[in-house]
């Protein structure tokens, strides 16, 4: 996809989202040391991860004001644990009320769930 990374680096390693570099879709090396290396760890975080996900989405697709900020607020923290730079750097946007790109968070969205079930592999 134009524009999502796999690579690592998508925050700069400072921590400031709102540089202009395209962030990692799902950066696994920062995976791997957030889990220390330990694949069962790793595949647990990954599977928690998914269904907060899918949790988080269905609640942005109704919620609206400080509730759907909220619930931005909730996905951009549990994307930036994983490493799921892209989707946390929009979902800052809606935590900060900027005007959101729809058809973007959507198509980052799926790709993300397409990374994840990827690097979870047999792990299901």
């Amino acid at each position: 996809m134009p524009g999502l990374s796999d690579s690592p680096g998508g925050d700069g390693g400072d921590g400031d989202m709102r540089e202009r570099r395209e962030p990692a879709l799902l950066d696994a090396s920062h995976l791997d040391r957030q889990v220390l290396g330990d694949s069962g760890l790793r595949a647990e975080l990954l599977h928690l991860y998914a269904t907060r996900l899918e949790q988080l989405q269905a609640k942005l697709g109704v919620a609206h004001g400080s509730e759907r900020r909220e619930a931005a607020h909730a996905l951009k923290g549990a994307s930036l644990a994983v490493g799921a730079f892209a989707l946390a750097r929009l979902c800052e946007g809606i935590e900060c009320s900027e005007p959101e790109d729809a058809v973007a968070f959507e198509r980052v969205l799926a790709a993300t769930r397409v990374r994840v079930a990827a690097l979870l592999g047999g792990h299901r």
